[in-house]
């Protein structure tokens, strides 16, 4: 997708790409400082915890930039 865009905007693609990544790794990170996984009892409710709010803060950061681009930037 990112091929069809001109060259100039090539740089902003692979910036975003990079900090998507970084943020990707600092929240997997987080969510498994919040819900660590070394207790066997619990490990397997920590690992779903630790994922569902994963997938959950960043499908809110999906739907809030896709409303600042539906609402602000037209």
């Amino acid at each position: 997708m990112a091929a069809g865009v001109p060259p100039k905007y090539m740089g902003s693609v692979m910036f975003g790409s990079g900090v998507c990544a970084i943020f990707c790794n600092i929240l997997r990170a987080i969510t498994l400082l919040a819900f660590p996984t070394n207790d066997p009892a619990t490990k397997s409710k920590n690992e779903w915890l630790s994922a569902l709010v994963f997938f959950f803060v960043a499908a809110t950061i999906m739907l809030l930039n896709a409303m600042i681009q539906l609402f602000y930037l037209r």
